[in-house]
């Protein structure tokens, strides 16, 4: 049979399945090309880490495969310089002991008593204060007064560590209800927690704090700052609004310096009194806490004035 007389359908599915094979080699082809185009580029993109090298890498630019140049070496350094040795700071000479008051005085000083509640904030004191047996020590505090006399005597005597005495006086009977929303922290306690110290010595009976009961000597200092912080009237305390309360006046004696022992207070009497003896308990108390200095070779006496 000669191409003429071929069947023409027989024609038609051969050059059909030509166009369908060669449609399936061209999307072969295609689909190669960008799976290599795709590698290609991933390599490009993907970072090389030549290494982990401390210090920074130098290469030479325009020449393919640049080697490596060294970095540059760093100077020693220098070796740590000691710290001068510091002398060794002096240590604190202990407080004074202060014996008990002897039995002939007119007023005693209750003995401290271990308090059962929080311990107070840290006590006031004023800065030493020493010199020549010549002149009287003066102080002021709150509308209070205080003068310090030595008699006459060789060397040098003076006090080094005075107690603020108002800190020891009989506590007010009532407080303002402004006071109490006003206490603050002193760095040591918080608001609240001063606040409820507050609340074991005073219960608030509409409009005020009323004091539950007295208060012994040695806890209260604590209330006083507690009310000082809450801006109470120190000036116009309780305790001697509208009296007239005479200055309380002491003699005392300080023994001298004994080796490394600092000097004590050997006794101290109440010569005369405010009117009042709480208040008189008060002045002996806090006196006996302070410290002295004596560099004579002997006892010295002394006069103390407290005036309201």
């Amino acid at each position: 049979m000669t191409a003429l007389n071929a069947d023409p359908r027989q024609a038609y599915l051969r050059a059909e399945a030509r166009k369908r094979s060669a449609l399936a080699l061209g999307v072969s082809a295609a689909f190669y090309l960008l799976a290599l185009a795709a590698l290609w580029i991933f390599g490009l993109l993907r970072p090389i880490e030549y290494s982990e090298y401390a210090g920074p890498v130098l290469i030479r630019l325009g020449i393919p495969e640049g080697s490596e140049v060294p970095a540059p070496e760093l100077p020693p350094a220098p070796e740590p310089v000691p710290e001068a040795v510091r002398p060794p700071e002096p240590t604190p000479a202990p407080a004074a002991s202060v014996p008990a008051p002897p039995p002939d005085q007119t007023a005693r000083v209750p003995a401290a008593k271990v308090p059962g509640s929080p311990p107070p904030s840290p006590t006031p004191i004023v800065p030493s204060t020493e010199g020549a047996v010549a002149g009287p020590i003066k102080g002021d505090e709150h509308g209070n007064s205080h003068e310090t006399t030595f008699d006459a005597t060789e060397g040098r005597v003076g006090r080094s560590l005075y107690v603020p005495i108002w800190t020891f006086m009989p506590l007010p009977r009532t407080v303002e209800d402004r006071v109490y929303s006003r206490i603050q922290g002193d760095g040591f306690r918080t608001a609240v927690e001063r606040k409820n110290r507050f609340r074991n010595y005073y219960e608030f009976e509409s409009p005020a704090w009323k004091l539950k009961q007295d208060v012994p000597l040695d806890l209260r200092q604590g209330i006083w700052l507690i009310l000082e912080s809450g801006g109470y009237d120190l000036a116009r305390a309780e305790y001697k609004t509208g009296r007239a309360l005479a200055p309380v006046q002491l003699r005392f004696r300080v023994g001298p310096a004994q080796g490394n022992r600092p000097p004590v207070l050997e006794s101290v009497e109440l010569v005369e009194s405010s009117g009042d003896p709480d208040i008189d308990a008060a002045v002996l108390f806090g006196f006996s806490r302070a410290s002295f200095s004596n560099d004579s070779d002997k006892s010295v006496t002394g006069r103390f004035t407290y005036r309201f």
